[in-house]
């Protein structure tokens, strides 16, 4: 997480974006999976809860 601090401080709105399509990448692999397989989900909402996180911390 060092380097994404780094690249946060040199410019906030780089941890913003990556957050976002953290969360967003999330949301469409738990919308493709829906009638899925229970790892894709589990994976999706990882993806939204590291881009949360980033967004929230790092943004």
């Amino acid at each position: 997480m060092g380097i994404i601090r780094a690249l946060a401080g040199a410019c906030p709105i780089l941890g913003k974006i990556l957050g976002g399509l953290l969360i967003l990448a999330g949301l469409i692999v738990i919308l493709i999976s829906v009638p899925g397989w229970f790892w894709t989900v589990f994976i999706g909402i990882l993806l939204i809860v590291a881009g949360f996180l980033i967004l929230r911390y790092f943004g």
